[in-house]
């Protein structure tokens, strides 16, 4: 994250200048530091006023005593925006463990005891600052260099995909958006929607994967007075209702088979004909579909229908998972850190480099919307100033021997349920989908996630 300007660093020695202090500072000016050193309390403070410091360091020359851990945490608690390192002796006294421990959890970013290995204490001074950087200058993780379309990400298939939305949003054709669950299929679209010519008018989503069968066809048709029982007055559709504007068909391999054929009939002719009538109504809208499945395979499978694969997607953006994503991990925890963070005020100030590491080598099967929860999560109920590997749960989510994640259960109560389903309508589709409160396509898909066999 650094720009290469010169970064400054206040290094207050307590007690002598021993040779810790002697070690950094060698160390930090040959790293292109700019190092102001201090040796007490009162010269602490006056350069703390006169510069805004976004990283200190506290080395501690003397016997750590209550004295002195008090003047400690008044200075680090005046200066809670500066990320704080703190290097203690090999041995501190009993008596003062506990405050040295509260100091540490509510004010440093890191600690040492001496002696210090310096390349490894640079870079985590580097990593606070880039912490503090971000913190100090939120505008920052908003800049061109981070984020586009209101999307965080730096690597290169993030940069790829800016390029390719570009392009998308100039052409006013329909889109289909591929991509795993939690990537952020939806952000894509509003981006292509919002930088198109169609931008002034409305954006209108609907999830097909939530939606029965029955309801389908009057949800995306709309429906005239009288239609079906229940019917007491016309209803507009959201393809209707998004007229010069955008449809966002979100999870468009959810789509029932046999509204389908409305759907491709449609886009064929650019009108509908509301349920329960007669009257052709021309129609002038983008669509945008996502799915996070095959659709090739859906299509091979009979479960989505060729003809209207090739409709959706004229132009296709494929979303990459975050494990493609390289550097971007570390930039959206910044991002989450410090998000509502001139609303609501949090003890948190970063991560220590243990959480960044299990951060790192976590497979995140949820993408950016788990890593996101997790990081939120964390902020909220970590009691430490930097959040810890603890903090962020993760290893209960590979506990496999003792206790099923949420996901599992959840996979485990749902195939159980698909299965019950199943036998009670003797392997009838149609009857056990909606038994259920699904559509057919779902079920089918469901039935292949967990290879089920029907007899």
């Amino acid at each position: 994250m650094h720009n290469g300007q010169k970064r400054h660093v206040l290094l207050f020695s307590v007690g002598s200048i021993g040779e810790d202090s002697i070690g950094l500072n060698q160390a930090l000016v040959a790293h292109q530091w700019d190092v102001t050193g201090v040796d007490s309390f009162a010269s602490a403070k006056q350069h703390l006023q006169a510069f805004p410091f976004y990283v200190a360091i506290v080395t501690v020359n003397q016997q750590f005593t209550s004295e002195l851990a008090s003047q400690l945490q008044g200075l680090l608690a005046k200066h809670g925006d500066v990320n704080w390192l703190l290097v203690l002796p090999e041995q501190a006294e009993t008596d003062t463990a506990s405050k040295i421990k509260t100091i540490i959890s509510q004010y440093c970013f890191d600690f040492h005891h001496s002696p210090v290995q310096a390349e490894l204490f640079v870079a985590i001074l580097g990593h606070a600052y880039g912490m503090a950087e971000m913190t100090r200058q939120p505008h920052k993780i908003n800049s061109a260099d981070y984020a586009q379309f209101g999307i965080i990400g730096n690597s290169e298939p993030m940069q790829k995909l800016f390029c390719q939305i570009r392009k998308v949003c100039a052409m006013d054709m329909p889109v289909l958006i591929s991509g795993e669950t939690g990537t952020g299929k939806e952000l894509v679209a509003n981006a292509v929607h919002y930088h198109s010519a169609r931008s002034a008018e409305k954006l209108i989503v609907i999830n097909c994967a939530s939606l029965a069968d029955s309801l389908v066809q009057a949800e995306l048709f709309g429906y005239e007075k009288g239609a079906f029982t229940g019917a007491y007055k016309r209803k507009i559709g959201r393809i209707e209702a998004s007229n010069g504007g955008t449809l966002f068909l979100d999870e468009v391999g959810d789509l029932p088979l046999n509204q389908q054929a409305n759907l491709l009939r449609f886009l064929q002719e650019k009108t509908i004909v509301r349920v329960g009538g007669h009257e052709e109504v021309p129609v002038d809208i983008r669509v945008i579909s996502a799915t996070n499945v095959d659709l090739k395979v859906a299509v091979e499978d009979g479960r989505f229908r060729e003809d209207l694969y090739y409709r959706l997607k004229v132009l296709h953006l494929t979303v990459p998972p975050l494990k493609d994503r390289g550097g971007d991990i570390e930039l959206l925890c910044r991002y989450y850190l410090q998000n509502h963070s001139s609303k609501t005020h949090f003890n948190v100030k970063g991560l220590c480099a243990d959480a960044l590491q299990v951060i790192r080598n976590y497979e995140w099967k949820g993408n950016v919307r788990e890593l996101a929860n997790t990081i939120n999560h964390a902020k909220v109920m970590s009691e430490n100033h930097l959040i810890t590997p603890a903090d962020l749960e993760l290893e209960k989510r590979h506990n496999r021997h003792n206790l099923n994640t949420l996901q599992e259960s959840r996979a485990d109560a749902e195939c159980s349920a698909i299965k019950d389903g199943l036998r009670q309508c003797k392997n009838n589709i149609s009857q056990a989908a909606s038994l259920l409160g699904i559509s057919r396509v779902t079920l089918h898909r469901l039935i292949n996630k967990y290879k089920l066999e029907l007899e």
